[in-house]
């Protein structure tokens, strides 16, 4: 998704979900820009300026990848975005091995991961599977298809597809094309459509970028903007509240305009959530929301022009927006930057924010061909290995039935050696269940701290254990430990322990464990606990649960998060929490969903 899309020539092969646009927000962006190897192959995330392709994709949520010409998928498959015909209820985990897309085998030449769709091009054909409600699938319809379905007019000459979150776009004979949603003017065709609902704020069907009829080499979607590279200069267009855009102005625009001082030399250009990062006659630079110091120059300052990733001032050859980070590629080592709260930076210390860049650990000095992150993922091919690091409730880091979050990288199942000589990879042992861990024992001890309980010492963690918790010792808990709690541990949780465990650490909840839950306890999450809670936990949550957080932390949920309510949890919100909700909130969510807290809001309005 967020990615970006080239329309070089590859060469022979050789040896590539909710936070978000507002106050708080967090944003996941995915992109990426570099090569890969003995599968010679386009990727929707890669380094226009290499005469390689990439070969891997991180969406929000999952991840595809191409490996000997054919597309394969793994992470969440809640509205069949793994393309293997099958649907994974997300409250349940996801597909964490990578499994085949139907019907892409062979001569796969470049594949696009998005939130809810994917796409990729065979045969100079673009198709795209999972979610269709904006028509982001471009077949003409608004239905969902788990298989992959022909994009309307594009079966021959496409050269490069990128997956936005609820839009697509395409290279076609050198001009770019893109369908689905358009309430930001994200298609580029001089049009914004009005909020109403699903079917109306899309377009299912190709539309021509304004002026962008031939020249472009690269292209890049985030959710809300989109951006492209045209004979060396840098334009982007749709939403630019928080200078995205990079053209000095913090406005929308439904054409393209070039972002200020990139008119030539811009070689890669990589576009997420509310910011964008491009490289520049070899250097590194990123424009928009710097909440998370996910710019990279230092500071927390949002720019609305290009400023200079610190210390990137040569040798870049890819880069990647994520969600709230960034990463690139330098003399084939790999340099991140900004929010690290799930390990998406790879540094083996995920704490906070990096606000200048750091070195991935567990992954050559040299060697790295290719990047993509996602919301809170991060994915590269290093020497003949394709390999993720970040959150993984989902099983978008694809290591095999694994489903806990790493700061350092893991190498993706079946990918081991995909990209050197070819081998042949054992069938996979059988996973255990998505998003479950064992109930009588918690793998990490929680804390050293000698006055706790046996139990918490030995790490063999019982719900009957967890009365004799106190809440000081959870102060110490870390997003691993939290991650690895049974939810029947989970479930003993009293508002006093929850109310104690630190934001950070929260950040590790499973959804398994936020349904498990008690809501006495929901009510005790402070506003920075609930910021911090996982998107797709959040969308598991029992409609009690949800109108049981407090309004105070209920207005700290990031538009993301929002986002992902459903109109069964949305009848469960108060009028209080949702007087909270800004502009920005509301806009994320379906129309019917929308109604309904535009109504809660009203009646608390009324009751004043």
């Amino acid at each position: 998704m967020i990615g970006t899309a080239s329309t070089e020539t590859p060469r022979s092969p050789r040896a590539r979900h909710q936070l978000v646009r507002g106050l708080a927000a967090l944003a996941v962006g995915l992109s990426s820009l570099a090569v890969g190897t003995n599968l010679a192959l386009a990727d929707a995330n890669e380094n226009p300026s290499s005469t390689y392709q990439p070969l891997i994709s991180a969406g929000e949520f999952h991840t595809c990848a191409i490996i000997d010409g054919a597309a394969k998928c793994w992470g969440m498959n809640d509205y069949g975005q793994v393309g293997n015909g099958t649907i994974v209820d997300p409250s349940t985990g996801g597909v964490n091995t990578p499994v085949q897309v139907t019907g892409l085998t062979s001569g796969v030449t470049a594949v696009s991961a998005g939130r809810e769709h994917s796409c990729a091009i065979v045969g100079g054909a673009a198709k795209c599977w999972g979610r269709n409600n904006y028509g982001q699938l471009g077949n003409g319809s608004n239905t969902d298809s788990t298989t992959p379905v022909q994009v309307t007019g594009l079966t021959s000459g496409v050269t490069a597809i990128v997956a936005g979150r609820q839009h697509t776009c395409a290279i076609v004979g050198g001009a770019a094309k893109c369908w689905g949603r358009n309430v930001d003017g994200q298609l580029g065709n001089g049009v914004t459509l009005p909020y109403d609902t699903d079917a109306t704020e899309g377009v299912n069907t190709p539309v021509q970028v304004t002026s962008l009829t031939s020249g472009v080499t690269a292209i890049t979607a985030s959710p809300w903007h989109t951006c492209a590279i045209v004979s060396g200069a840098a334009k982007c267009w749709g939403d630019g509240d928080y200078g995205q855009l990079g053209d000095g102005l913090t406005t929308d625009s439904n054409v393209p305009v070039v972002v200020t001082g990139l008119a030539s030399g811009a070689t890669a250009i990589s576009a997420s959530f509310l910011h964008t990062c491009a490289v520049v006659s070899g250097a590194a630079k990123c424009w928009g929301y710097n909440g998370y110091e996910q710019l990279g120059d230092g500071s927390d300052v949002t720019r609305s022009a290009p400023v200079q990733v610190s210390g990137l001032t040569s040798g870049v050859t890819a880069i990647s927006a994520g969600g709230t980070h960034a990463c690139a590629i330098v003399g084939g080592a790999t340099k991140c930057w900004g929010y690290d709260t799930s390990g998406q930076l790879g540094s083996g210390s995920p704490t906070g924010v990096k606000s200048l860049p750091v070195d991935v650990v567990g992954v050559a000095a040299s060697g790295v061909t290719a990047i993509s992150l996602g919301e809170e993922h991060s994915c590269a091919i290093a020497g003949d290995a394709a390999v993720c690091w970040g959150y993984n409730a989902l099983g978008q880091l694809g290591n095999n039935g694994a489903t806990g979050s790493t700061g350092t990288p893991v190498t993706v199942f079946g990918f081991e050696t995909a990209y050197g000589a070819t081998t042949t990879t054992a069938a996979p042992p059988a996973p255990a269940p998505p998003d479950t861990a064992p109930e009588t024992t918690a793998s990490v001890p929680l804390t050293t701290v000698s006055a706790k309980p046996a139990p918490f010492i030995a790490a063999t963690l019982r719900p009957a254990d967890v009365a004799d918790i106190s809440p000081e010792q959870l102060r110490t808990i870390t997003p691993t430990q939290v991650n690895r709690l049974a939810p029947a541990v989970v479930a003993e949780l009293n508002p006093q322990q929850v109310a104690a465990i630190p934001p950070a650490a929260i950040a590790g909840l499973r959804p398994s464990q936020v349904v498990a839950m008690p809501v006495d306890a929901v009510a005790a999450l402070r506003p920075a606990q609930v910021a911090a809670i996982p998107v797709a936990a959040i969308d598991a949550m029992r409609p009690a649960q949800v109108a049981a957080i407090p309004p105070a932390s209920f207005a700290a949920m990031t538009p993301q998060q929002v986002g992902t309510l459903n109109t069964v949890q949305a009848r469960s919100v108060t009028p209080e929490q949702a007087a909270t909700l800004t502009r920005r909130q509301l806009r994320l969510l379906p129309p019917s969903v929308r109604r309904i807290l535009q109504d809660r809001a009203a009646q608390a309005d009324d009751d004043r």
